[in-house]
């Protein structure tokens, strides 16, 4: 039972963590508008503390949304 709560909350944190990323992605490309920590927690459902709880700060951040673009550019080209 242990390890299923485990994964669960693994999976959990990963899925929050992507909402993080769509939601700065999403504001910075479909609102034009630099994102802040508030306005992409409330964008991904979650809270502010949540978002500085997956990123030790704004750079970061911008790291995993590189990455995560990187990855999804890379995918279109298989």
């Amino acid at each position: 039972m242990a390890a299923e709560h485990a994964d669960g909350q693994a999976l959990r944190r990963a899925r929050s963590r992507q909402r993080i990323v769509d939601a700065v992605i999403h504001l910075a490309t479909e609102q034009g508008v630099e994102p802040t920590a508030d306005r992409v927690a409330e964008l991904a459902g979650v809270t502010t503390r949540t978002v500085f709880r997956h990123f030790d700060d704004v750079e970061a951040l911008r790291r995993e949304i590189v990455a995560d673009l990187q990855a999804r550019t890379d995918a279109l080209r298989v």
